[in-house]
């Protein structure tokens, strides 16, 4: 799917603004094509040091974003880069760029989607990012600002699947668990429920499942350490 002109338009507006900062070190001829907006992507990927990939084709989209996250007062700029295939390794053949609004690199994220979500009153919203592999397995990250640098506070020892799409003997129908955010240990503070069904297969082949049962995954809030832990 090309991008729209209002993509088109919103990255070359933006290619003017960044300049004078860390993207570039002269302006570049504007025109409004498609090769400006690659030309940018490239930069951005070369700004964070990430190898160069070889997907920098017409035709691809990209969307901006501005975004005021937990843990700070000051806007960041986010950058979808939205290609429609490439190795399953590079899968979900998306990248998000997080910068400042002086153009420095914050940090990237290859996930399947991002979404701000409010969970503590009168806050700015945190970040969840959905992970996916090539496969159809997939685990949540919530993130914050400190010190412009931005945190990951969900982070479990060990790695909780909430999304399965993967259909070996179970999977979740739908493959990605819904969010629900409620104060569930009644502290004061906010926590995060995963839940949704599992269905289960044997062999993987079957189209009807043997049998459906719930699935919930608590984390909650630790104000001590500010971080969501999973309670199992």
């Amino acid at each position: 799917m090309k991008p729209t002109i209002t993509h088109i338009k919103t990255a070359l507006l933006f290619i003017v603004i960044a300049c004078p900062g860390f993207l570039y070190s002269r302006c570049p001829a504007i025109n409004k094509t498609e090769s400006d907006t690659i030309f940018f992507v490239r930069r951005l990927y070369n700004s964070f040091d990430i190898e160069t990939p070889f997907v920098f084709t017409p035709g691809n989209s990209i969307k901006i974003d501005t975004i005021t996250l937990y843990g700070s007062h000051d806007p960041f700029i986010l950058v979808e880069y939205d290609y429609p295939e490439g190795p399953m390794a590079d899968y979900p053949w998306k990248i998000q760029f997080l910068i400042t609004t002086d153009y420095k690199p914050v940090t990237y994220f290859q996930a399947e989607r991002y979404e701000l979500i409010n969970v503590f009153p009168d806050q700015n919203p945190l970040l969840l990012i959905l992970n996916v592999t090539g496969k159809g397995n997939g685990w949540h990250q919530i993130y914050k600002i400190k010190d412009n640098t931005c945190i990951n506070i969900c982070q479990p020892d060990e790695p909780v699947q909430t999304y399965d799409a993967h259909k070996d003997y179970d999977l979740f129908d739908p493959p990605e668990l819904q969010l629900t955010i409620e104060d569930r240990n009644n502290d004061g503070f906010n926590d995060l429920i995963f839940k949704g069904t599992r269905q289960y297969y044997d062999p993987p082949e079957q189209t009807t499942a043997l049998k459906s049962e719930p699935v919930e995954y608590l984390f909650l809030y630790n104000p001590e350490k500010e971080i969501f832990e999973v309670i199992k």
